[in-house]
């Protein structure tokens, strides 16, 4: 029998690591133009070969024509026949069936060895998820695969965040950093368009509320305590210097101390010269003997570093571990990952003056004029290797 070649994209380095995902289902939240419906296509066209029988849905019939075209084009040679747009079937035994998700109950009663659900955030609602349970049930070894850019705080959200630390799923985030063809010429003509929300959103792959807000509203109505605790398991301190940015930002200098898998911080909120704040770092390390402290090194130099050292050395105490994180990347990336402490309760704030301005930073973000406390946080969680509460 002579081979048949089908010629396939070439995948970027976080399309493969999906590919290869470990668990039976896995979650993708990517960015818009990132690959993610591509790398869907790839996953179709590899089970039509190996004869599998697959399920691709959308949120409307509409939107699986052109993934019918694609995928029905790159197969082409071992197409057996085609049906209405909606079927392929192959000479390997493969079978790729396209489905919307408007009528629920007609993916009932069929059992599929991969079902791959294509911007499942931007579905109206979940019920597809109660018809497709007992078709992956009754196929042993049968996967599922959801890709998406967010769509807010819908119910997709909720079905991500359910999903986080199940052993059963993998979830992915990936924003347009990961994808090689997104030029930064692209990018930034695509973010003077967007608000800083859509680029949050479409761009960033993170979720964001209608009102523009990062969090939900509720994670912060229990987040003030009105003192530490006396021990701790764990202690840290990490200090966001702010030198060079604008003027109006804040040094923010905080403590972070672990008890049983809550964080609680103290935190200073300030604007004074580098003496005086190298000054007001030692005296709260002083008070709270951390293991470590962490400083931000994309804004903070090496001169800096030998005059804080310098004042230890001075006043005749042993120097403390200093730790240097490298905070490159975007901040709402990185203040994103906070979510899953957040919606836990994980995280605690002692109620101060500085506290408070803190919370609101957190609350308002990406909105709020600073944002320098939900920087130290995530430097804390970092520094921590805190883990998310199950």
């Amino acid at each position: 029998m002579a081979k048949i070649q089908i010629a396939l994209d070439e995948l970027y380095d976080w399309q493969e690591q999906v590919l290869s995902c470990p668990t039976p289902n896995r979650l993708l939240l990517a960015s818009r133009r990132g690959g993610k419906t591509l790398l869907c296509r790839r996953m179709a066209i590899e089970d039509l070969v190996r004869g599998r029988k697959t399920l691709w849905l959308a949120p409307t019939f509409d939107q699986t024509l052109e993934q019918f075209r694609q995928v029905q084009a790159t197969v082409q040679p071992i197409v057996k026949f085609k049906r209405q747009n909606k079927e392929i079937h192959t000479h390997t035994g493969g079978e790729l069936w396209f489905k919307s998700v408007t009528d629920p109950s007609r993916i009932r009663s069929q059992g599929f060895d991969h079902v791959i659900w294509d911007e499942m955030a931007h579905a109206k609602s979940m019920d597809a998820w109660t018809s497709l349970r007992p078709t992956l049930v009754e196929m042993e070894g049968s996967r599922f695969t959801g890709a998406t850019t967010p769509a807010g705080f819908n119910h997709f959200k909720d079905f991500w965040d359910e999903r986080v630390d199940n052993p059963d799923w993998t979830t992915y985030q990936f924003d347009y950093t990961h994808s090689p063809h997104l030029t930064p010429e692209k990018v930034e003509a695509l973010r003077r368009d967007m608000t800083a929300s859509e680029f949050i959103q479409e761009m960033l792959a993170g979720f964001i509320q209608k009102s523009g807000a990062l969090f939900k509203p509720e994670y912060f109505d229990e987040m003030l305590v009105g003192k530490m605790p006396e021990t701790f398991q764990r202690r840290m301190m990490a200090v966001d210097l702010s030198l060079g940015r604008l003027k109006s930002d804040y040094q923010c200098i905080g403590f972070g101390g672990v008890l049983d898998q809550v964080l609680y911080i103290d935190t200073k909120l300030v604007k004074m010269d580098l003496d005086a704040l190298n000054r007001l770092i030692m005296n709260m390390a002083e008070s709270y003997n951390p293991e470590r402290i962490c400083f931000e090194t994309n804004f903070w130099m090496g001169g800096n570093v030998s005059a804080f050292t310098r004042l230890y050395k001075e006043a005749g105490k042993p120097v403390p571990v200093i730790r240097e994180i490298d905070s490159q990347g975007h901040k709402e990336t990185r203040v994103s990952r906070l979510a899953p402490y957040l919606a836990r309760g994980q995280i605690k704030v002692l109620d101060t003056r500085d506290g408070q301005r803190g919370v609101g930073q957190m609350r308002d973000f990406p909105l709020a004029k600073n944002d320098d406390f939900p920087d130290m946080v995530d430097m804390l969680i970092q520094s921590l290797n805190f883990q998310k509460r199950a």
